[in-house]
């Protein structure tokens, strides 16, 4: 980052080489009273219960019980009956098994899946729960996940409403707590707060839909400050929707936006459900970088690529790799209209 770079939209100017502090500051001020120890050690016990679930659901169907049989990907859909349009998450769970050395891929399918026992996962499910009671935001998430895991056959089947689970375990009040999302909204709000004092008053911040990157009626090149809420990694291309942002921006103005850059093995086994594509609705799939894959989203540094092709100059990315927050992959990411 340039830290000389300076953006004059009105009477003041904006030094940009403080942004990142600015950010930094505010995110930490509203976390500083959490356990973020405990909130990384939740997040490891989730992943690894995770892990084991979706082995323990292939294998209740059948699946990888053969000693050096090799399973194709049509008789993995079919054992567990999954629904065409969550069989990209199987997919994704047969990458992570193969990545964490539980699985072995070969030409022709999978075989060697790793065994745990009902009694691995009932003790894992135990870990969770006892790890999810020492931080704010963990009963409720433990009771969202834990219920998800137990009726993992019947998601994978669509038997039942993934957002029904949602809204049972109240995730809007878990979301709130949350301890990462608490720092990126502070971050985010002292960084607007801070652009808007500067430029002085009547300077407008636009949210807008980042999946496409349209603000109705807005004309382009007249966009001052432009807010993007976790949903720029929904653009089917998100190299095209950084471009219409930047379009939608006067020059030197600045893009902020919260982005989650990290795919946890959890969010396989509960969220992600709530991602599939509607029944019925065939899936168009990513046009960009993503294409070809089954990863939904965009890490860090592809963020930063994204916003240099586009015509930004990346600014900030908070919280910082080294710190113990950025295990959970949600960040503010900031760009400069260059």
């Amino acid at each position: 980052m340039n830290a000389d770079l300076a953006v004059g939209w009105k009477a003041g100017v904006v030094s940009l080489g403080t942004l990142e502090k600015i950010a930094e500051q505010a995110g930490e001020d509203a976390v500083r009273d959490a356990d973020l120890a405990g909130a990384v050690r939740l997040a490891d016990e989730l992943d690894r219960a995770a892990l084991i679930a979706i082995a323990r659901t292939l294998r209740r169907h059948g699946l990888f019980t053969t000693p050096g049989y090799t399973y194709g990907l049509a008789e993995i859909y079919a054992a567990p009956r999954v629904a065409p349009r969550h069989r990209p998450i199987v997919r994704r769970w047969l990458d992570i098994l193969v990545a964490e050395g539980l699985l072995t891929k070969g030409t022709a399918g999978y075989r060697r899946l790793a065994d745990f026992s009902d009694a691995d996962l009932d003790h894992a499910r135990r870990r969770i729960t006892t790890a999810g009671a020492a931080v704010e935001h963990g009963p409720g998430f433990v009771r969202f996940f834990d219920t998800a895991l137990a009726y993992l056959p019947e998601l994978l089947r669509d038997e039942i409403d993934p957002w029904s689970l949602h809204f049972a375990a109240d995730m809007v009040d878990v979301h709130r707590r949350d301890v990462a999302g608490r720092y990126c909204a502070a971050a985010v709000a002292a960084l607007i707060a801070d652009l808007v004092q500067e430029q002085g008053v009547g300077t407008e911040v636009v949210e807008v839909d980042g999946v496409t990157g349209y603000s109705p009626g807005r004309p382009a090149g007249t966009a001052e400050i432009v807010l993007v809420t976790d949903v720029l990694h929904d653009a089917r291309h998100v190299g095209r929707a950084l471009t219409a942002l930047r379009t939608l921006l006067a020059p030197g103005g600045i893009l902020v936006f919260i982005e989650t850059t990290r795919e946890h093995y959890r969010t396989t086994t509960s969220t992600r459900f709530l991602l599939s594509p509607p029944a019925g609705t065939p899936s168009t799939g990513f046009a960009d970088f993503r294409a070809g894959s089954d990863r939904m989203l965009p890490t860090a540094a592809d963020w930063r690529r994204e916003l240099v092709v586009a015509g930004f100059e990346p600014l900030v990315c908070v919280p910082a790799e080294d710190h113990p927050l950025a295990r959970f992959g949600q960040h503010v990411i900031v760009g400069h209209a260059c």
